[in-house]
C-alpha cells in the first residue's frame, strides 16, 4: 500500500512517502472528530444527509411496571388463583 502524494516538481510526476502519523497525532485527531461529531447541528445535518430525521421522536410518560404486570398472564393466573 501507497501512503503519500506525487508532487510533479517540473517533469514526471514523482511520489512522495508520507511518515506514519505519531499516536500524540492521531488521539488529536480523533478529539477533534468527535468534538465535531457531538455538536447538534453537525448530528442533524448527518442524520438529514442519511434521509434520517433530524429531530428525536417525542417521548411517551413513562409507565409504572405494575401496568405491565397485571397485563401478563402469570399474573391475571395468580390473581385468579385468590
Amino acid at each position: 500500500m501507497l501512503d503519500g502524494v506525487y508532487r510533479r516538481t517540473g517533469g514526471e510526476p514523482v511520489f512522495q512517502e508520507a511518515r506514519a502519523p505519531t499516536g500524540e497525532e492521531l488521539q488529536g485527531l480523533i478529539e477533534k472528530i468527535i468534538a465535531a461529531i457531538e455538536q447538534p447541528a453537525l448530528i442533524a445535518k448527518i442524520l438529514t444527509h442519511l434521509g434520517l430525521p433530524a429531530r428525536a421522536p417525542p417521548r411517551s410518560p413513562a409507565r409504572p411496571l405494575a401496568l405491565f404486570q397485571a397485563a401478563s398472564p402469570k399474573t391475571r393466573t395468580a390473581l385468579q388463583r385468590r
